[in-house]
């Protein structure tokens, strides 16, 4: 790597347009990188599906680094890449690789071959960093917290826009709908809620990512009319979704770290999540920092792509945040707090130009 500026290839799977967690990450990161006078150059391995046409597109870039973002969906194309510019590679975790496909057989083959050709690794959360370091493989690992940007300023709530009214409590699930979010996992625990009398109403933004899971959420939704999936939020309209929430919601059984936990924690939202390594990174108290969310059991199982959630333990949460406002208000100026502290995102770049650093020893 040559200068104080390097040339860096960002290597993604996420094809353009597709609203996803990964894809704000890849967005933030080029646009920071720029930032900070790094030339940076996003091929995305969808827009150039022939070998031939990757490589002809990373050698008239010529890099300095080529950087993977996602050990097994963008490793075996930034490895070849790499290996023929002869460029160091770097390793961003997108949360999968290392928190499921790392204990696959097949999938776990792919990680470990992309992490033996890497020279740096970066991940989010101490138990990537373990997993990574378990693998006895010869590269730098190093833990850069994401980075969460400013929100613009916040519009004036549109709750009944959402199907809430009155003194109606809305909770609300930004996330793709695929199987790892758990997507219909709240949805028994809040009817049981509400038959309790407390008036708790579920809306799920986000696309479909599963079809058959997409179609299993929508035959829950047929016996619950109080909860709604209107659909994608973006820009605009997904501020007026924050906005609108009295409780933020991420079941998932596996997060890397989740854009949508941090934009919901900076922009001063009360958040329930599960208790995956992702979520409690963020939102358990620390020794600094008092709790940022409320978050409920979801123990390990033998499949380390599946968590037992409690629903019981949900429940009573919910319960909780939804009949005390001075409750979800305390934690949501927590997480506030919390989000402005620990996740810059200019210290986030100055990890992954750190992780640079590393490559070009």
């Amino acid at each position: 790597m040559t200068g104080p500026s390097p040339r860096v290839l960002l290597v993604t799977a996420e094809p353009e347009g597709l609203v996803s967690g990964n894809n704000t990450t890849i967005e933030r990161f080029e646009r920071r990188l720029r930032g900070a006078g790094v030339e940076a150059c996003l091929l995305r391995l969808p827009s150039h599906p022939a070998p031939a046409a990757r490589l002809a597109a990373a050698r008239a870039f010529r890099p300095d680094v080529v950087h993977a973002l996602h050990a097994r969906h963008a490793g075996p194309e930034a490895v070849a890449l790499a290996r023929a510019l002869d460029r160091p590679l770097v390793v961003t975790s997108g949360g999968t690789d290392l928190d499921q496909d790392a204990f696959d057989p097949a999938r776990g083959a792919i990680v470990r071959a992309t992490l033996a050709a890497a020279r740096v690794l970066l991940v989010t959360h101490p138990a990537a960093e373990a997993t990574a370091r378990a693998m006895g493989l010869p590269l730098v690992v190093r833990r850069v917290p994401k980075g969460a940007e400013p929100p613009p300023p916040a519009p004036p709530p549109d709750r009944a826009r959402f199907g809430a009214r009155g003194d109606d409590v809305l909770f609300v699930l930004p996330a793709g709908v695929r199987p790892v979010k758990h997507n219909r996992f709240p949805i028994a625990p809040l009817a049981r809620l509400r038959a309790e009398g407390v008036p708790v109403r579920l809306l799920f933004a986000g696309p479909a990512r599963d079809e058959a899971y997409a179609a299993a959420l929508r035959d829950d939704l047929a016996t619950a009319p109080w909860a709604a999936w209107p659909g994608t939020f973006t820009g605009p309209d997904r501020e007026v979704l924050y906005a609108s929430a009295d409780v933020v919601l991420n079941v998932s059984h596996s997060e890397g770290g989740a854009n949508a936990v941090l934009e919901a924690m900076v922009r001063g939202a009360c958040l329930l999540a599960s208790s995956i390594p992702g979520n409690t990174v963020f939102l358990e108290a620390t020794a600094t920092a008092p709790e940022a969310g409320a978050v409920y059991r979801a123990a390990p199982t033998a499949d380390p792509g599946r968590r037992a959630h409690d629903p019981d333990d949900f429940l009573r949460l919910a319960r909780d945040l939804a009949t005390s406002p001075a409750r979800r208000a305390t934690l949501a100026a927590a997480a506030r707090a919390r989000a402005v502290a620990e996740h810059d995102p200019a210290a986030e770049v100055e990890g992954i130009l750190a992780g640079y650093r590393d490559a070009a020893r």
